[in-house]
């Protein structure tokens, strides 16, 4: 019987490796399974042998040793005991990397690319093995991540070919970019440079999990048929396969990425489009026929917000927002200052509304000067919009009758108010499924909240 050529145990790639590890002073234990047990300076590791496996099998037999040295060099680099480098020695191994929000939670080694769903870490790929940028790292070096991240977009671009784009099999108008670097998803950030030429509605993507990332060419109405597709591997995909990092979809101009929520209804497709992409839909929907199978219904964010939702006034303050039915409210007054708690039935954090009114004689730009007064103040906050008002963005840490709390906190500018709203979430659970839909909820309720002068 000829040999499997997809063994995981005594192929040539294991077999090639218990021989270059033990030329490197690397112990091998066990391998099983592609995942290797070993012992390195002394410390126990694991190393996962699929991170090479596809290279190596591609590549010609003479260029194999190369690629399996570059691994295991990589491995040495970042094993425990491993001497620090410097920012000259791994500035063309930087590279972004995007994950779920919160998952690295250093405000100083992270940038938020969509608020309160993905963020953008540097890490340095060392070939088989990656570690990441962290604020240690940036005080030693004495740079900021601003200054790094132009130099991980261009590294990453570099590793990008353009041609590596395939489709699913039946599934028309999707594209997966098919480079198993574990840089999948990460570029997103790169999009425009991937595909040419650029379409002239932008681009429909998704990034379920790490090592992919997946799109619609938005040139005509007709292609929204294929983000029915794209919707449904992302939903499938983030919920069944490792390192998930978000089920949304999500729309770029070829500039900036923004959230894009669409839904099915039956046998149209419901778009709540940010304001951008509502002119470029509403430009194509003069321009071009509408597709066959499928209509296009465009919601604003409040209409959308309303569904199994009720409207809460402020008898006293005129401020309003959409809550789910079922969420209770109390109100608390101290001196000059009320604040409104809303919370739900099994709700894991608390929602806080509060106003702030500016004098009659408040120069044109108080509030934005407040926004940005309040990123200053906060490391990691950012200027965001939400319900076409100008916003802020922040995290505060603090503690309740000894529970460790983490506080997500919005400055809104509307009229001449500003609303302070927070959702509090205990740290311990921060990180679960239910905290992350509850804050994609309260991120919904956002776009409904104004005031009424």
């Amino acid at each position: 019987m000829p040999p499997n050529p997809f063994a995981r145990k005594g192929d040539d790639l294991v077999q090639a490796f218990r021989k270059l590890a033990v030329r490197n002073g690397i112990e091998v234990l066990s391998i099983d399974d592609d995942i290797a047990n070993v012992r390195i300076r002394g410390q126990p590791s694991n190393v996962n042998l699929g991170n090479a496996r596809r290279s190596y099998q591609a590549a010609e037999p003479k260029e194999r040793e190369a690629i399996l040295g570059a691994f295991v060099q990589g491995i040495l680099r970042t094993s425990t005991g491993a001497p620090e480098q410097s920012l000259e020695q791994v500035r063309d191994r930087l590279i972004p990397r995007i994950g779920p929000i919160n998952w690295i939670p250093e405000p100083e080694s992270r940038r938020i690319l969509i608020p309160d769903s993905i963020q953008v870490n540097l890490a340095v790929d060392e070939t088989g093995a990656i570690w990441y940028v962290s604020r240690q790292h940036l005080e030693r070096w004495r740079v900021a991540f601003d200054d790094l991240y132009p130099i991980a977009i261009g590294n990453l671009e570099k590793r990008s070919p353009s041609e590596a784009w395939k489709t699913f099999p039946n599934v028309a108008g999707v594209l997966f970019y098919d480079v198993k670097d574990g840089n999948g998803a990460s570029r997103i950030l790169v999009l425009k440079a991937l595909l040419a030429p650029w379409p002239s509605g932008g681009v429909i993507a998704a990034v379920p999990m790490r090592d992919l990332l997946m799109c619609v060419r938005f040139d005509t109405l007709e292609n929204l048929k294929s983000t029915q597709h794209l919707m449904a591997l992302a939903r499938q995909m983030h919920s069944k396969e490792g390192y998930p990092i978000s089920a949304e979809l999500f729309w770029s101009d070829g500039e900036t990425l923004e959230r894009l929520p669409m839904r099915r209804a039956g046998n149209a497709m419901e778009v709540v489009p940010p304001p951008r992409f509502r002119t470029v839909l509403e430009a194509m929907k003069a321009n071009s026929p509408s597709p066959h199978d499928v209509s296009v219904q465009v919601r604003d964010a409040t209409a959308a917000a309303r569904d199994l939702m009720q409207e809460y006034v402020s008898p006293e303050e005129g401020w309003r927002i959409w809550l789910p039915t079922d969420w209770k409210h109390e109100v608390y007054r101290e001196e000059a200052k009320t604040t409104t708690l809303f919370y739900g039935p099994d709700a894991l954090g608390s929602l806080r509304v509060s106003v702030m009114r500016l004098r009659a004689d408040a120069p044109p730009n108080a509030i934005k000067d407040i926004l940005k007064r309040q990123v200053a103040k906060f490391p990691g906050s950012s200027l965001v919009r939400i319900g076409g008002k100008d916003a802020a963005r922040f995290e505060v840490h603090g503690e309740e009758q000894g529970t460790p709390l983490q506080m997500n906190g919005w400055l809104l500018g509307d009229d001449n108010a500003i609303l302070t709203v927070t959702y509090t979430l205990p740290v311990a659970q921060k990180e679960s499924p239910k905290a992350k839909s509850e804050l994609d909820s309260v991120e919904r309720m956002l776009e409904t909240i104004d005031v009424r002068s």
